[in-house]
């Protein structure tokens, strides 16, 4: 019958590093948390800009019919007034139907679903640190105590057996706590991979089948999607643009080249993440109606 192996207690050297390493992993999953956050409302203005500016096209073109009416007299006038309606009518529809289209919210769905994996991970980190600290604290109780019992007993003290007792059973809730603390640990580093390979291939899915844009050295293959995950006509590097809008100036032939979408000025890095801003996009020079907030501080 196999027996099951004893845990070796921990010196102060492991137990100081076991901390410092889960406090790593806190702070590291909470600015994922803050950074993906941070790209969920990013792309929520993104998405309140581009509707924005598909209004304004719209009432564009409702004041250019307007000059058709014969108290104006400005149709005769202006050359090509039909032509420019017609295209703002069109960039309008265009606009309405790409911004609720499916491939872009499974691009907003995924980063709203890593927000809330990333805040679980970090919700869990701290209270395995919570764990490290209760068991630090009951060790340097228990020191103290041994130390004042092995005091008293050199002066026989009456009050020996108390210390006793008080430190065999600080000793039990050590060797609990130590067991918690442990099985803790080996789980979170277990899941916290697990989670983090889980959402990276998940990502790289998504935005790969979307079209969105991703560095050639973040590419599919590195983060385990394969040729039997992707549904698109090439197996490359993503593009830069949505499929939807991978050929925008042939979808507006008739529209300068510099037409307002396919334009977006709003980049964001997780190192660009600071708790201490209040807005961390970019700001694209199109009103738009929003409040961002920064997530609330994760308690230690």
């Amino acid at each position: 019958m196999a027996t099951v192996p004893q845990q070796v207690p921990l010196s102060n050297t492991n137990r100081r590093a076991q901390r410092e390493w889960v406090l790593k992993i806190k702070e590291t999953s909470n600015m994922l948390y803050r950074s993906a956050a941070q790209a969920q409302r990013n792309f929520d203005q993104y998405l309140t800009a581009m509707e924005y500016v598909g209004a304004l096209y719209k009432d564009y073109g409702e004041l250019l019919s307007a000059a058709q009416n014969s108290f104006l007299n400005v149709q005769p006038d202006v050359e090509g007034v039909d032509d420019v309606k017609n295209i703002c009518s069109r960039l309008h529809i265009s606009i309405h139907r790409w911004e609720h289209s499916e491939e872009l919210y499974a691009v907003r769905n995924q980063l709203h679903q890593q927000t809330q994996m990333l805040k679980a991970r970090s919700d869990h980190s701290s209270r395995v640190l919570q764990e490290c600290v209760q068991r630090d604290e009951l060790i340097k109780m228990h020191t103290e105590k041994s130390a004042l019992l092995a005091t008293n007993l050199r002066k026989q003290s009456s009050e020996v057996d108390k210390l006793q007792k008080e430190c065999d059973k600080l000793h039990r809730k050590i060797a609990k706590r130590s067991e918690v603390a442990q099985k803790n640990l080996d789980s979170m580093a277990v899941k916290s991979m697990a989670a983090i390979l889980s959402l990276t291939s998940q990502f790289f899915k998504v935005m790969h089948k979307n079209g969105a844009f991703i560095a050639d050295r973040f590419s599919p293959d590195r983060a385990g999607v394969g040729e039997h995950d992707l549904d698109t006509a090439s197996d490359g590097p993503v593009t830069g643009t949505l499929r939807r809008l991978h050929s925008v100036r042939s979808e507006m032939s008739s529209v300068a080249p510099s037409a307002v979408y396919g334009q977006n000025y709003n980049t964001f890095h997780p190192s660009e993440a600071d708790t201490r801003v209040s807005d961390g996009a970019r700001n694209s020079g199109i009103p738009l109606r929003y409040e961002t907030n920064v997530p609330p501080a994760m308690s230690a």
